[in-house]
Order: structure tokens, then C-alpha cells, then sequence
């Protein structure tokens, strides 16, 4: 019982107190903490839910509504994952440390054989900026490089945010070439001060849909706005894990539709959220000698590129009996094997040239690496 009168009962586990709303009518607890008798998750977007007694009318009026009814909506179109499964992700140590070190031992291999070196930006140019403004202006001038912004295009960005790099693209372009491109931004969370207004300012015609990508359909939305035959071009800036998955499916569908994409550069993250339903070169990842359970290992080996060395730890020798800087360098080569894997992927999709790219250097972002495609 919560000891502050007129408060809710139900006890935060994750935040070690009691929950700080006031209570419904006579009950102990606040509305969305009452008895799952009265209360069942919303049909259409399980993260609230919903009096049994006035579930139909708030499936009417609930803003996830919109999403279902849009042109772009279908579901799970950009991947083979059913919502019905649980993904459960063990930690690491539950694998065994006998069995990580065979994993270990076998991408040490596979790496010694397969690794070429990333291609790599000009960073003399960043050293001064911050962070984001560094990483948003080096995707754009690899775009502005290889003359990809010269013409009237639909830049699509996934897992957008704030939209900043479809910001920096728009003002990077010449103007009547700004002016007549298309921008669709694709987010399934809300961002407060976002860049879109600014976007506006240079093309009238930005779209932001608030959707899941697996669920989202690009071929029905060009389709809906007459766009299929332009020039497109996939962004992206750090799209984690599976997104990164779910985005390359889902220009792998445009293709198959016969819609020609021209260019995608996408800065990659995050590849221990990566998941075997969702990873889309699961035939890929086979054919180099590696097995489903490994993919398990591996993918959670990518964290220790990140977070395996930290300053003034360097001597530190952890239960897997490696120092930080060897915990970084196998992290980075389980990371160079998901990115080869999603090269040898988007390879077979027609794409002339696939280059993976340090586009900006460790010490802007120990995430550095993007995917850049061009028909």
C-alpha cells in the first residue's frame, strides 16, 4: 500500500517506488494501473491501454488509428517476423564461456581471410564540430561528392527523429533542385523540435509518417503520390539493429516492384539489436560457415566494440580472461561480419558499387560506419 494518501499502490520495480498518480475513484491504484480485469492493452498500439467497457469507442478516436488507415500501411510488409513470437534475448554468459570462445576463435578466422580495410571520409573537415553536425554534414557531402543531389529526387529517411539529416541534405542542395524533391521522414516515435518546419522552408513537399518500418510500404506510398518513376534515394543516421534490417528489406521490395532505387547511404548502429527473424542475410550469413546459435554470440560480441574499452581500464581482465583493447578488437570484427553480410546482401539487389564507410573518425563516434550503395 502506498503510503502517500490518494496515490497509486502499484510499485515501480524498475524505479524502486510506488507509482505517483492519483487514484481512480475508489480504487488503489491510478487508471492505467488498475486490475487487468478492467484493463487490456489497446488493440492498436500496445504501450497503453484501455478500459474493457470502452475499448470499442477508444479504437474510433486512439491516434495509433491513423497509421492502420494509411495508403502505407501493411503490415509486417518488410519482414517475414510473425508479432506473435517472443523475442527473447539472453545475455551473453549464458552461452558458455567454452562455446564463445569456439565462436570467437571461428570469426578470428573468418575475419583473417575476408577483412579489407572501411573506405574512409576526409575527417580534417569535422575535428572542430560537434558531433551530430559532423556526422550529418559528412553524409551529405558524400551525397554532394558523387553528384547524387544534382537533380530532382525523393530522399526517403528512416527512423528520421528530428529529421536534421533531411535538413542538411535540403540545404546542401541547390535550390530548385530542394524545391522539387520529395521528402518522406519515417518514425515510429514522436520528436519534439523537430528540423521539419526548417525543411519546409526549402520543399514544400515533406511528408512524415509515424509508423513502424517493417510495416511501412514505400511502393504503395510512391504510388499514392505519383513518385515511383523519380530518383530515389534511402538516408539514414545511426538506425538501429534490426531497423537496419527492416530498411534493407524494404528497399529490396521496391526493387522487386520495379521501382529503381539510386542510392542508399545509411550510418549503421547498434548491431547487438539485431535479430535472427528480422536480419535479412540469414542465407548470406550460412553460406560463410556460420550457424543460427552463432549469430546469437555474435551479435552481442558487436557491444564490446563499444563499450569493451574504456579509459583507465586497460590492464582490467574480465571472466572471458581478455583486456579491453581485446574485447574492442573482436567486438569490431564481429561488427565488420553483420556489415559484410549486409554488403553481400544489398550486392545481389543490382547495385553497381557498395562501399562500407568510416565517414567520420572513432573519435566523433565509435558508431562510424555507413552503408553506401549506388545503382
Amino acid at each position: 500500500m502506498n503510503p502517500d494518501a490518494g496515490k497509486c499502490s502499484f510499485f515501480v520495480d524498475r524505479r524502486n517506488r510506488f507509482c505517483r498518480f492519483s487514484t481512480w475513484k475508489d480504487n488503489q491504484f491510478c487508471k492505467e494501473h488498475l486490475p487487468s480485469a478492467t484493463r487490456v492493452p489497446c488493440p492498436l498500439n500496445n504501450r497503453h491501454t484501455v478500459d474493457v467497457d470502452k475499448l470499442e469507442a477508444h479504437l474510433k478516436i486512439c491516434r495509433a488509428r491513423q497509421q492502420y488507415d494509411s495508403e502505407s500501411f501493411d503490415k509486417n510488409v518488410n519482414t517475414d517476423f510473425n508479432d506473435d513470437i517472443v523475442i527473447e534475448t539472453k545475455p551473453l554468459i549464458s552461452f558458455g564461456i567454452d562455446f564463445i570462445q569456439i565462436v570467437i576463435n571461428k570469426l578470428n578466422k573468418w575475419y583473417d581471410d575476408k577483412y579489407t580495410p572501411y573506405a574512409k571520409s576526409d575527417f580534417s573537415l569535422y575535428e572542430s564540430m560537434k558531433k551530430h553536425e559532423a556526422q550529418q554534414i559528412s553524409l551529405c557531402r558524400v551525397l554532394r561528392e558523387s553528384n547524387l543531389l544534382a537533380k530532382e529526387c525523393v530522399i526517403f529517411e528512416y527512423g528520421s527523429g528530428k529529421a536534421k539529416l533531411s535538413w542538411s541534405i535540403a540545404e546542401t542542395m541547390d535550390l530548385d533542385v530542394a524545391k522539387s524533391s520529395t521528402f518522406c521522414l519515417i518514425d515510429r516515435d514522436s520528436s519534439r523540435h523537430k528540423a521539419d518546419v526548417k525543411i519546409r522552408g526549402l520543399s514544400k513537399n515533406i511528408h512524415r509518417k509515424k509508423m513502424d518500418i517493417k510495416d511501412f510500404s514505400a511502393t504503395n506510398w510512391l504510388k499514392s503520390q505519383n513518385l515511383q518513376n523519380k530518383n530515389i534515394i534511402f538516408v539514414g543516421k545511426h538506425i538501429c539493429g534490426a531497423g537496419m534490417c527492416l530498411t534493407i528489406k524494404s528497399i529490396s521490395n521496391l526493387i522487386k516492384d520495379g521501382i529503381n532505387v539510386e542510392t542508399v547511404l545509411i550510418a549503421q548502429c547498434c548491431h547487438h539489436r539485431c535479430n535472427w527473424e528480422m536480419f535479412v542475410g540469414k542465407e548470406e550469413f550460412l553460406a560463410e560457415g556460420f550457424e543460427q546459435n552463432e549469430f546469437e554470440v555474435l551479435k552481442l560480441l558487436t557491444s564490446w566494440k563499444t563499450c569493451g574499452a574504456r579509459k583507465g581500464k586497460e590492464e582490467n581482465v574480465n571472466s572471458y580472461g581478455l583486456t579491453a583493447s581485446e574485447r574492442s578488437d573482436i567486438g569490431f570484427k564481429a561488427k565488420y561480419l553483420l556489415n559484410y553480410i549486409r554488403r553481400i546482401y544489398l550486392s545481389k539487389l543490382g547495385f553497381s558499387r557498395i562501399d562500407l564507410l568510416e565517414y567520420v573518425p572513432e573519435s566523433t563516434s565509435l558508431e562510424n560506419v555507413a552503408l553506401f550503395a549506388v545503382k
